[in-house]
């Protein structure tokens, strides 16, 4: 039986250009700690073009997340606030600018990663 590739397959294995896309938050997976001890919770981003950019958030750089949720909702969050209790599994869907750069990963592979997320509102596309 041959096999059949999509385009849509073919963009999935495909590094996202460098550059400022719109993504959409589409799939979140369980939080797990890591071997450090570090709470982490995988999410894959769609960009506009169909590339899937896998990002990574941890307690350890919760800078990431807050951007992240302040440019999902579109706010400022006051750095005097408390805790806030999020779940990213409520942001699925919602729509982000992003910056990517190109980066080798710990097997010499290069790879896309969004460095900053912005509201999509405040980027010109």
């Amino acid at each position: 039986m041959p096999f059949t590739v999509n385009k849509q397959d073919l963009k999935k294995s495909q590094k996202c250009p460098p550059g400022m896309h719109l993504f959409t938050l589409t799939e979140v997976e369980d939080e797990y700690f890591n071997e450090k001890g570090t709470k982490v919770q995988r999410v894959d981003f769609e960009s506009d073009g169909g590339y899937i950019v896998p990002y990574w958030f941890n307690d350890k750089f919760s800078s990431n997340l807050l951007e992240f949720i302040q440019a999902a909702d579109g706010i400022t969050l006051d750095m005097n606030m408390e805790d806030l209790d999020i779940d990213l599994k409520d942001y699925k869907g919602k729509k982000v600018a992003g910056s990517v750069s190109h980066v080798k990963d710990k097997n010499n592979k290069i790879q896309a990663q969004i460095d900053n997320f912005f509201s999509p509102d405040k980027v010109p596309f």
